[in-house]
């Protein structure tokens, strides 16, 4: 069904959920040019499901991921995760999601783990920095630096994107959020 023509593209520099941008080439569907509306297959679409942080793979497997199918099978492109740890749903379910593309990392993550399953396929790793680097306290480059180092090298091999998220105060500094994508690019620079 065309939506009622309620749906638009979300595949230039539109935001995606997680933070991330919706930027790719691969949206929308090859068939687009022959319609006159938008469908699901056209777009990226967002599933995160923090609220199972506290079960097992095994409850995930029969109590999430079936109805999570349904829905990534219905569109173009699916950014997954927030805040949960994907690490242990890796193996046995995200990794055959359909139509992912973008995986939320974040620091409750094993990012050797997530660097491994990643590595050298499709996905992008959306790295989620620990937000209280910027967001309290004295800001700290070096360990920032290492932090942002940490990520690199789990994910050496991946496509990677840095998106900040939780960050409600700068501490009276607004340079800081400058300050830090300067020391994320500084270690790409010198790690990537």
């Amino acid at each position: 069904r065309a939506a009622d023509g309620l749906l638009t593209l979300n595949n230039e520099y539109d935001q995606v959920p997680s933070g991330g941008y919706g930027c790719t080439d691969e949206l929308p569907a090859a068939d687009f040019a022959e319609r006159d509306h938008v469908l699901g297959r056209d777009l990226w679409c967002h599933i995160s499901a923090q609220e199972t942080v506290g079960i097992s793979p095994a409850m995930y497997g029969e109590f999430v991921y079936p109805y999570y199918c349904e829905i990534a099978e219905r569109v173009g492109s699916v950014s997954y995760a927030c805040c949960e740890p994907v690490d242990k749903m890796w193996e046995g379910y995200l990794q055959h999601l359909p139509n992912l593309r973008a995986v939320g990392v974040t620091r409750w993550c094993d990012e050797d783990v997530m660097g491994e399953a990643l590595r050298g396929r499709r996905f992008i790793y959306t790295r989620k920095p620990d937000p209280t680097f910027i967001g309290t306290g004295d800001f700290d480059a070096q360990a920032f630096g290492e932090h942002i180092t940490r990520t690199l090298t789990a994910a050496r091999g991946c496509h990677v994107q840095f998106v900040y998220r939780d960050v409600y105060t700068l501490c009276g500094e607004r340079d800081r959020a400058r300050k830090a994508v300067q020391v994320i690019r500084d270690m790409i620079d010198k790690h990537g």
